[in-house]
């Protein structure tokens, strides 16, 4: 029969306890002053959040004690938003309760970037669920690259779309030298569309029967990123549902595809959405694709 040594018995209760040793980051709560945080949400592209609570508030007690002890949902909130705490007990947060109606406590107010009211919460909440919900949130539409001024890139008028269905994801057509953001000049007016899509099916031709649209279409190109096909396909799907952009693939002439998301009509838009990725840790250039 193996009997413990002195050292394996501490090492046992090391990791019995290590959890209970790895604290979280603290929280920067900032004060309830709505212009403020505002402000400095425009400033640093990133959703808020306002957190309705009170030191009487029993719910809001084990909260602090518990979901926002989280180290994974400290972390989140740190990089990617700013938290506000309400504090009921005060004047300045009895204000804010009234203008948004907070009737149970504790409340979570989740605001765009322009300050825009995005979802509540009014109820206690664990931690996982909580971060879940601020990650559904921290979408692109929800920022401001989704809804900046549009640029001179405007110019580029809206005409009637080529009527094609095919499924996702369509085969960028590889070509010599393919024009980047660079290139100013416009596409020939002979050019052939591309007459072959891939779809994970068999290649099939589709109809060239385009209608005349002015201005050309951007993508952003995933830099770092050139994998085989089964690869593509899987992240394609994993791409779109995260960043609700169409994504296609790049071939590079050796059996490797990269991933383009998106399909701007300016490159304004483009460079917008990219400025989203690189919040996020993805970096990418913005290209040209076909003309549409």
């Amino acid at each position: 029969m193996n009997i413990p040594t002195h050292k394996q018995a501490l090492l046992g209760l090391a990791l019995l306890f290590l959890p209970k040793l790895i604290h979280a980051m603290p929280i920067n709560w900032l004060a309830p002053d709505l212009e403020r945080i505002q402000q400095q949400a425009q400033d640093e592209d990133k959703l808020f959040i306002i957190y309705f609570s009170a030191d009487w508030c029993l719910p809001c007690q084990w909260m602090q004690e518990n979901t926002f002890q989280d180290a994974e949902l400290s972390e989140y909130l740190g990089t990617h938003i700013l938290t506000a705490k309400a504090d009921l007990n005060q004047a300045a947060s009895k204000v804010l309760q009234h203008q948004f109606e907070v009737e149970t406590i504790p409340t979570i107010l989740v605001f765009s970037p322009n300050g825009k009211l995005l979802d509540r919460r009014e109820a206690s909440i664990e931690a996982r669920p909580l971060l879940r919900w601020l990650k559904k949130l921290d979408k692109p539409t929800n920022h401001i690259s989704a809804t900046l001024p549009l640029t001179n890139d405007k110019m580029a008028m809206d005409a009637p779309q080529p009527t094609i269905a095919f499924s996702r994801p369509a085969l960028i057509p590889e070509e010599d030298n393919a024009p980047m953001l660079s290139n100013t000049s416009p596409p020939s007016e002979n050019q052939a569309p591309p007459l072959l899509v891939l779809s994970g099916e068999p290649i099939a031709a589709i109809q060239t029967n385009f209608a005349p649209r002015s201005g050309m279409a951007y993508g952003v190109q995933l830099k770092n990123v050139l994998v085989d096909y089964p690869t593509a396909i899987r992240l394609v799907g994993e791409l779109e549902r995260k960043y609700e952009q169409s994504t296609e693939l790049k071939p590079n002439g050796q059996g490797q595809f990269y991933l383009v998301l998106g399909d701007f009509t300016t490159t304004g838009k483009a460079h917008q959405f990219l400025h989203f990725l690189q919040r996020n840790d993805r970096e990418g250039e913005v290209i040209l694709l076909s003309n549409k």
